[in-house]
């Protein structure tokens, strides 16, 4: 079978970034101006780096570093004010790089805001490693498995999880908007006003766990109705329309759905 390897996804994430375009803005961090336009020439340089390195053999590390490398191209463009669909190719990207390491709950966040919906149906037979409650969360609202039970509930935070799992699926806007301006609220507080600059080498500057939760409500026909200013603009990653075009299963099959196919 074909797979996708690290020697290919490097090269997908060099042709990709050759087809970047400058972002048209709105900048939507504070402070990126200051990186524009270095922040993509030093990934550029970075993924030339690995692939010079690939082509000795030397592949330790260099799959989640070009993972890191699509992830901080995620955050570089959407702070940057690129087109919904120009960032979120890039945070597709970085679901991909996530599971071909075998990281099925690092990858949901980011294949959901890539709009990967193929991709999370076929990891829905796999078996995730272990994460903290949100990251599990989420994973079950996207394969659509909504047990709670063994979830944690100590504060306002688990609790809103718990309710999203139930409340997306069955559209319960009340309680959708209650529950996602609970997490953001919580974060956006904890960050004392840091989630609103830009980080160089530092990503994603936006929250994927919420903001893909938003996502998938917007899927199940959800918009808010009640929610504070700060956190729709928090949440937007999520909630903004326009997704690109599904990358999976054009390319090449991942080797996690072989191995699991093994293992059957």
């Amino acid at each position: 079978m074909d797979f996708l390897t690290v020697e290919r996804y490097v090269d997908l994430l060099a042709a990709e970034l050759d087809a970047v375009a400058a972002p048209p803005g709105p900048t939507r961090r504070l402070g990126v101006v200051d990186h524009m336009p270095s922040a993509l020439d030093l990934v550029r340089r970075d993924l030339h780096a690995a692939a010079a390195e690939l082509s000795f053999g030397k592949e330790a590390g260099k799959l989640s570093f070009a993972t890191d490398l699509a992830r901080e191209t995620a955050s570089y463009l959407y702070a940057a004010g690129a087109e919904h669909r120009c960032w979120r190719r890039w945070a597709a990207l970085t679901a991909f790089g996530h599971a071909i390491n075998d990281q099925i709950l690092a990858a949901c966040p980011y294949a959901i805001l890539g709009g990967e919906w193929c991709l999370l149906e076929s990891m829905s037979p796999l078996t995730p490693e272990s994460g903290p409650p949100s990251a599990i969360a989420l994973w079950r609202l996207a394969i659509n498995a909504t047990a709670t039970d063994d979830l944690p509930d100590s504060d306002i935070v688990d609790q809103s999880w718990r309710t999203l799992l139930t409340a997306i699926p069955s559209g319960e806007r009340t309680a959708i908007d209650q529950a996602l301006g609970n997490i953001a609220e919580f974060w956006i507080a904890e960050s004392e006003g840091d989630w609103e600059f830009y980080h160089p080498r530092s990503a994603p500057d936006f929250d994927p766990e919420p903001c893909a939760a938003a996502a998938l409500a917007r899927r199940y026909g959800w918009s808010p109705v009640s929610m504070a200013r700060e956190v729709i603009r928090y949440l937007e990653p999520g909630l903004a329309n326009g997704f690109p075009g599904e990358l999976y299963p054009r390319l090449p099959a991942l080797p996690c759905f072989e191995s699991d196919r093994d293992g059957d």
